[in-house]
């Protein structure tokens, strides 16, 4: 499912970047920060292309869902 696929690829990037702060003290995370990054990179505009096409017929943003895109926004 893309709209599965693009949540993992903004989780991804949310790790990457958390990992990537904690770099900052930790060098070894800068590996995995950029192993999740490179990941989000890679999904997010398929599944972001996929779901613009056929987002209507699979009903994914709707009224009943606007308040978990709008949180998945802000993270």
């Amino acid at each position: 499912n893309s709209y599965t696929l693009l949540k993992l690829a903004i989780y991804c990037g949310f790790l990457g970047s958390l990992f990537g702060l904690f770099g900052v003290v930790f060098p070894y995370l800068e590996l995995i920060a950029g192993f999740f990054l490179g990941l989000s990179a890679a999904w997010l505009p398929m599944a972001s292309n996929t779901i613009k096409y056929y987002r209507v017929e699979n009903d994914i943003v709707g009224s009943k869902n606007i308040g978990i895109t709008v949180l998945l926004l802000v993270l």
